[in-house]
């Protein structure tokens, strides 16, 4: 994760430290950042494959420790549960997008 960062050193800090929170969580793959915290349009997307309602409740907490920690930071946060199929059958991303595998 931290090359990325040294390959994309505009990705919103926010959005590594969700990765690098969620990272323990096995079950997460992928968390896609786009948009800018500052003007009120960041959105992180966490992708997870099959993962328990425990699970997505860790994922739950950890999004808040980060709303907590980054005070004044809009950032909308949504989970996807890509259920084996292709990420790329489910949603896009614009090139501009910041995505960390995790």
């Amino acid at each position: 994760m931290w090359a990325f960062l040294r390959t994309r050193p505009q990705c919103p800090l926010l959005a590594l430290a969700f990765a690098a929170m969620v990272q323990p969580l096995k079950v997460v793959e992928r968390v896609i950042c786009q948009g800018d915290a500052s003007r009120s349009e960041l959105t992180i997307w966490t992708i997870v494959n099959h993962a328990t309602e425990a699970q997505r409740y860790a994922i739950y907490d950890k999004q808040w420790d980060v709303m907590q920690a980054f005070q004044g930071s809009a950032v909308e946060f949504n989970l996807v549960d890509r259920e084996d199929s292709p990420l790329e059958d489910l949603m896009q991303w614009s090139d501009r997008a910041f995505v960390v595998e995790v």
